[in-house]
């Protein structure tokens, strides 16, 4: 997809784009100058090959990729999932490999075939067709050949325990058909019984969303254009945003299994071309080597009053002890460090001269965005994983070191694999005192921002919004040369 301005929603086939290089910008501008977008306007230094681009939490058309090797997700039994005359399922899916012998797009069950409803990437006996089973009945299978790489909106409709199935928005298969009426858990990638067939699907999954007690589709219908959003009676909805997370007001938990990963792909066009003022950037860092350091100012010295500390983070694994943000010399002195997988995998820290004040009681995922702020409000210092207490300590420390580092450990090691995104330091304001939504806009530099990066310097950048771009050696923009 793509042309020769940036994404708008006149490109039919953007859904499947997965980079767009437009060429526009400043003339002789790339991907090694990180800027300080506080009032004052900081020099940072880059060390290794560090990059920037377009990459980011902020946005709406998302996707959840699953591998087809123990990936899928989770959402705990819970009355909401009591479906059993009336309901709709439905998902867009797109396919990369159908090998496996029962792939799973979604299914609902208590662990008891008579209960379930199952919605199969294909099955052994209809290996070329979407087909799904809803109680004991037999196998349905529809009439589509599907086709690995295309984008396919999947919905199974319970219209008084008469059951269709739609793809695309046309009526395949119908069958009179109801699964038990009992609390049931949802598995998204993967069938209840995953542990004892081949289940998982290698493919991404958009707008996930169950329905209890309306049969959304009654006829022929168009799919959506736009993400779905959370309509009366909405049970569930998810693989629909840069977090693991329902955006049904019922909020479940989702939990992650295998190395399932949050992708920008997904089956949407944007409505507007990229703009750092919606969308953001990151900065993208290999783990070898990769930070940015800012000279010590005593902008950073976080003193004994309030300050708050915050940045989305993406890490590539749990394995690897990372810090993303020092101010501590050597571990030495009168600062603070944020380390992740220090003590546990998934494990969020905040660390300073005496140890580790607060290891988080809440785990964060690695391929997905997380948010995380250290707030001291009077006495109290907080740890805020994605808007929620991982843990508080009292202390009334004069934080007095100056120095300022991005991704690695003052002392050389722990160096961050993954992209951070608006990294901020406040001194003197508690940003947070009670539990939050994390903004889904970028964020400005409010009064008292000692420091923000919102690495949107980039000047080579991805319009598809999926990929941070490094210019190695002297590759820029030429606004001089263009076509």
């Amino acid at each position: 997809g793509g042309g020769a301005a940036p994404a708008v929603a006149t490109d039919p086939y953007f859904m499947y784009n997965s980079l767009l290089l437009t060429g526009d910008g400043t003339n002789l501008s790339q991907n090694n100058t990180f800027l300080d977008s506080s009032t004052n306007n900081f020099a940072i230094t880059r060390a290794g090959n560090t990059t920037q681009g377009t990459f980011s939490p902020y946005g709406t058309n998302w996707s959840n990729y699953f591998d087809g090797s123990g990936d899928f997700l989770t959402a705990p039994s819970n009355a909401a999932f009591n479906v059993s005359n009336t309901w709709t399922v439905e998902c867009w899916y797109y396919p990369v490999s159908r090998s496996n012998t029962y792939p799973c797009i979604i299914s609902l069950s208590d662990g008891n075939y008579a209960n379930s409803i199952v919605l199969f990437d294909r099955h052994a006996s209809s290996s070329t067709k979407f087909s799904f089973a809803v109680g004991s009945a037999a196998l349905n299978s529809g009439t589509t050949n599907v086709v690995d790489g295309t984008w396919y909106h999947i919905a199974l409709v319970s219209n008084s325990g008469v059951v269709t199935m739609y793809v695309n928005g046309t009526a395949e298969v119908t069958a009179n058909v109801t699964a038990g009426a009992v609390s049931k858990s949802v598995y998204i990638g993967a069938n209840f019984d995953y542990a004892s067939y081949a289940t998982y699907i290698n493919g991404y999954i958009s707008n996930a969303r169950v329905v209890k007690g309306t049969a959304v589709y009654t006829g022929n219908f168009t799919p959506s254009t736009t993400p779905l959003t959370a309509i009366t009676n909405t049970s569930l909805l998810t693989c629909a945003a840069s977090r693991f997370i329902d955006n049904s007001t019922n909020n479940f938990t989702i939990t992650k299994n295998g190395d399932t990963a949050v992708q920008r792909f997904s089956p949407f066009e944007p409505t507007a071309a990229y703009s750092t003022s919606t969308i953001g950037g990151s900065g993208y860092f290999d783990g070898s080597g990769d930070y940015l350091s800012v000279a010590n100012n005593a902008a950073f010295a976080l003193g004994s009053g309030d300050f708050t500390v915050e940045c989305w983070f993406y890490m590539n694994n749990t394995s690897t002890a990372m810090c993303m943000f020092e101010n501590r010399p050597s571990n030495t002195g009168s600062g603070i460090n944020m380390f992740v997988n220090y003590s546990a995998a998934g494990q969020v820290q905040y660390r300073d001269v005496t140890g580790a004040p607060i290891s988080s009681s809440i785990t964060v995922s690695a391929n997905t965005w997380n948010h995380y702020a250290l707030v001291r409000s009077g006495s109290t210092i907080t740890l805020w994983i994605n808007g929620q207490s991982g843990g508080t300590v009292t202390k009334t420390t004069n934080f007095t070191d100056t120095t300022c580092v991005l991704a690695q450990d003052q002392g050389g090691g722990f160096n961050f694999a993954g992209y951070l995104s608006n990294f901020r330091i406040v001194k003197g304001t508690a940003v947070y005192t009670s539990a939050f939504t994390p903004s889904t806009t970028p964020l400005t530099a409010i009064a008292n921002t000692s420091l923000l990066t919102g690495f949107t310097n980039a000047g080579v950048i991805d319009n598809a919004m999926m990929n941070d771009l490094e210019t190695v050696g002297d590759a820029k923009i030429s606004t001089t040369q263009s076509k």
